[in-house]
């Protein structure tokens, strides 16, 4: 993984509790983004990836990740 080639501890989660402290929010997916919103939706994380950037958090995103994100 290339966050490990730059020293950079990640995680993949599951939940919102899980990313609470996080400095950075990396959305990676593939697939439909029809059934990735979805999913974003029924888990309750499209409202929590608006609050961590409206906490001046950074985010990006890989793939679909980053088409959702646009």
């Amino acid at each position: 993984m290339v966050c490990d080639k730059i020293n950079f501890q990640a995680f993949i989660i599951f939940e919102k509790k899980e990313v609470e402290d996080a400095d950075i929010l990396i959305l990676i997916s593939v697939g439909s983004s029809g059934v990735t919103i979805n999913n974003l939706k029924k888990n309750g994380m499209i409202d929590f990836i608006y609050k961590f950037e409206d906490r001046g958090k950074h985010i990006t995103g890989v793939c679909l990740g980053m088409q959702l994100l646009l």
